[in-house]
C-alpha cells in the first residue's frame, strides 16, 4: 500500500532528524539539513493539529524550487488538515459504515464525516491538496503541456491518474471524498440527523457553473478515476472497500457526464445542461480533472459534463444524494 509505505518512511527519517533538530537555528529550504528541518516540523504541527501553522511553513518549500514529491505530499496534508482528514481514522469510519458504501448512502456519509461551513476554508483547501497530488509525478515521467496542471509553478501535476504516483492517488481518493463532502455541506442544507440534502444542488446546468461547482464535479470524477489505480495496486479489506465503491459509482458518474454533455433529459427532475456542443463523453471530459478548466459556457464540454453530475446527484433515486 503505497501511501502506508510514504507514512512509515516519513516517520523514520522525522525520528532520526529528532536527534539533531536542536542544531537546527534557522530553515533554508534550499539547503538538505534546512529543508529536512521545514518538514520535521511541519509533521510536528500536524501531529498537534496546527494545520495553519503547518501549512505556513510548508508553503514557501511548496513554492520554491526546493519542492519535490514529498514536499508536495507534504503540502496536500496540510491543506486538508483543515476538513479533518486523517488516513488511517477514515479507514475506519469506511469500514465500520460498509453498509453506507453501496447505495446514497455514501454521499451522506461524506456529508457526515466533513462538515463544513462558509468561511472555514475546508471545501477550498481541499481543492489545493488535490492540485498539490495531481502534482506528484514519479522520475521521469514526462507531461505534455495539454496534459498539465499548475503550469509555470513549481509543481507541474498531471490530469491523468496514471501518470502520478501510487501513493499519491490513494490520498487523493481520500482528499477527494472530504472535498465532496465538505461542498455538500455547503450547498445541500443537509438533514442535520440522516445527512441526505434538503435543497438540490445548484449547478445543473453549465451556465450555472460556479467554481465551487466545478471544484465539486472535478472532485468527484478525480476520486472516480483515482479508485482505478488505488484498487489495482492494494489488497485486503482496503481494498474491498474502495473496489465496491468503484463498482458502484464509477460508470453512474461517467454516465452523468455524457448526458451533460449530450444535452440529454432522462427525466425524474434532471436539468438538461444546456450544452451547444452535443458530443459525446463517455468517461467526462478529461479537463475536467482540472477544475479550472471549467469556465461554466453553454459551449464548454467541461461544464456540460460537470453539470451532468450535479444533475445526477440531485436525481438519481439509487445512486444520488437523495
Amino acid at each position: 500500500m503505497g501511501i502506508l509505505k510514504f507514512f512509515f518512511r516519513q516517520l523514520l527519517w522525522v525520528l532520526t532528524l529528532f536527534l539533531c533538530a536542536c542544531s537546527v537555528a534557522k530553515y533554508d529550504p534550499l539547503t538538505i539539513l534546512g529543508k529536512q528541518g521545514v518538514l520535521y516540523s511541519t509533521h510536528q504541527l500536524l501531529s498537534q493539529q496546527d494545520c495553519q501553522g503547518a501549512l505556513a511553513l510548508i508553503l514557501p518549500v511548496y513554492g520554491s524550487t526546493g519542492t519535490d514529491n514529498d514536499v508536495r505530499m507534504l503540502t496536500a496534508s496540510a491543506y486538508s488538515c483543515y476538513a479533518g482528514v486523517n488516513f488511517f481514522k477514515l479507514i475506519g469510519d469506511l469500514n465500520s459504515n460498509s453498509s453506507r458504501l453501496a447505495d446514497r448512502q455514501f454521499w451522506g456519509l461524506l456529508t457526515q464525516l466533513f462538515p463544513s461551513a462558509a468561511g472555514d476554508r475546508k471545501a477550498e483547501y481541499t481543492s489545493y491538496a488535490i492540485e498539490a497530488l495531481q502534482s506528484v509525478i514519479p522520475a521521469g515521467t514526462t507531461v505534455p503541456p495539454a496534459s498539465q496542471i499548475n503550469p509555470g509553478t513549481p509543481n507541474i501535476g498531471s490530469i491523468y491518474s496514471t501518470d502520478r504516483s501510487i501513493d499519491s492517488n490513494e490520498y487523493l481518493t481520500f482528499v477527494a471524498m472530504a472535498a465532496i463532502g465538505t461542498y455538500q455541506n455547503r450547498y445541500g442544507t443537509p438533514n442535520p440527523a440522516t445527512f441526505v440534502k434538503t435543497v438540490n444542488l445548484p449547478w445543473t446546468t453549465a451556465a450555472a457553473l460556479t467554481p465551487d461547482g466545478c471544484a465539486y464535479a472535478s472532485a468527484i470524477v478525480n476520486f472516480s478515476d483515482a479508485l482505478d489505480v488505488v484498487t489495482q495496486n492494494t489488497t485486503g479489506v482496503y481494498q474491498q472497500l474502495l473496489m465496491g465503491i468503484k463498482t458502484n459509482f464509477q460508470a453512474t458518474i461517467y454516465t452523468a457526464c455524457d448526458r451533460g454533455c449530450q444535452n440529454s433529459n432522462p427525466g425524474g427532475g434532471w436539468v438538461p445542461s444546456g450544452c451547444t456542443v452535443t458530443t459525446a463523453c463517455a468517461t467526462c471530459p478529461i479537463g475536467l480533472r482540472d477544475r479550472n478548466r471549467c469556465t461554466g459556457q453553454n459551449n464548454d464540454q467541461v461544464s456540460c459534463a460537470a453539470a451532468g453530475i450535479v444533475n445526477f446527484i440531485n436525481t438519481d433515486l439509487v445512486f444520488g444524494w437523495n
